[in-house]
């Protein structure tokens, strides 16, 4: 198998493919709530090592997963069947501490620092034609021209996890993930539970590619994190493992060598993918030119 690009289901993909040519508008899902405007009051704080803002996601309660009533909408809008999804049920109510995470996803010239910093590490690099323009260069260990505000991408999730320890952070865990993401109403994506293709980068832009990171600042979540669905996908610390999330039952294991949980959907996708409670995964050793990361703290 690949270990170049997210597997996903056919039935997804396929979807996908198809909401491409469909219109933005879409009828209120049930329950919905007004979409959100960009957040005004968010607290956060700036990384030392990386420099990075990262956004403050308070303690307490919020509901993780995909509710019936938000599968029977996604279903008739948008043409997901309820049974490609099956993994993001059932939704339960789950408690978290207080965290940070990185307001967007790590750029090319942030990770470049961690490069410099490890003279021996290797650079993001797939010998493949097909991600030739994500590939760093393995002699002057630099990223791609004109690309330092973009996603760093074609790293694994070892990469991810060395990049955050020494920044002095960690990966989030998926549930600290979808958290951020979606506050504490259980919102289908981060501004609301409407789809607004001008909050995202989706596959409803008009030049459909990767994104400079926080381009979609309407786009924000309740907490000020951008860019949580659509651009790339995002690493987590979670192993794949079904609902509901029990973060003492192996899951979190960080020796164990297997599939783990990818969140946020990417540039290639669209609403019904583009989703803060969608639950992709991905070998741990693999790299993509569609998968990035965020660190916690």
């Amino acid at each position: 198998m690949s270990k170049i690009f997210p597997r996903i289901s056919a039935i997804l993909i396929m979807g996908a493919i198809l909401f491409a040519v469909w219109s933005c508008a879409s009828s209120a899902a049930p329950n919905a709530n007004p979409n959100a405007n960009a957040p005004s009051n968010i607290t956060t704080r700036v990384s030392a090592t990386d420099g990075k803002t990262m956004v403050l996601v308070p303690a307490g309660e919020f509901q993780m997963g995909t509710s019936n009533s938000q599968l029977a909408f996604l279903e008739k809008d948008w043409g997901l069947k309820p049974s490609a999804v099956a993994n993001e049920v059932p939704t339960f109510k789950l408690s978290l501490p207080a965290f940070y995470i990185d307001q967007t996803t790590v750029t090319n010239a942030e990770y470049k620092k961690f490069i410099e910093a490890n003279p021996n590490y290797a650079v993001p690099f797939v010998d493949e034609n097909v991600v030739a323009a994500s590939n760093w260069d393995k002699t002057t260990r630099s990223f791609p021209a004109n690309r330092g505000n973009y996603p760093v991408v074609l790293v694994t999730w070892r990469d991810a996890v060395a990049y955050c320890q020494w920044a002095g952070k960690r990966l989030p865990t998926e549930a600290e993930w979808e958290k951020a993401a979606r506050g504490t109403d259980g919102r289908i994506w981060p501004w609301g539970n409407q789809w607004d293709a001008t909050k995202a980068n989706s596959n409803q832009q008009e030049n459909v590619d990767i994104a400079p990171v926080g381009k979609f600042t309407a786009g924000a979540s309740p907490y000020g994190a951008l860019d949580m669905v659509g651009n790339v996908w995002q690493w987590t610390s979670t192993l794949d493992k079904p609902y509901p999330y029990v973060a003492t039952d192996g899951r979190e294991d960080a020796n164990a060598s297997s599939l783990r949980i990818t969140r946020g959907g990417a540039w290639g996708f669209g609403p019904s993918i583009d989703r803060t409670s969608l639950r992709n995964r991905f070998e741990s050793d693999g790299a993509s030119a569609s998968i990035g990361f965020r660190c916690a703290q």
